[in-house]
């Protein structure tokens, strides 16, 4: 859902999206290349994201990710699954919890 979020946002490729991950992220999530490549992949082969070989500002090729109307669709589905589960939280823990 993260790197779907960021996608929404806007086109951007991999390395980009790596360090975004990394600012907004800080030290609490790390998501390494390792990681990072195949999750496009799969998100990709899920048909939740799109890409294209663009030229980047130094002249180089570079793979730009694109959500898709599906992708766009699944963070719907993400967002209210999390608004339930912090309304489930809220129901447990108090309504320091509540989401609204």
């Amino acid at each position: 859902m993260l790197v779907l979020g960021i996608i929404e946002e806007a086109p951007v490729h991999g390395y980009a999206l790596a360090k975004e991950i990394k600012r907004r992220g800080g030290r609490l999530l790390k998501m390494g290349e390792g990681t990072l490549y195949p999750l496009l992949y799969r998100l990709e082969s899920q048909g939740l994201i799109a890409s294209a070989w663009e030229i980047g500002p130094t002249g180089r090729d570079r793979k730009v990710y694109r959500i898709t109307r599906a992708g766009r669709r699944r963070i719907a589905e993400g967002r209210a699954d999390w608004l339930r589960l912090c309304d489930l939280m809220r129901e447990f823990l108090g309504e320091e919890w509540r989401t609204t």
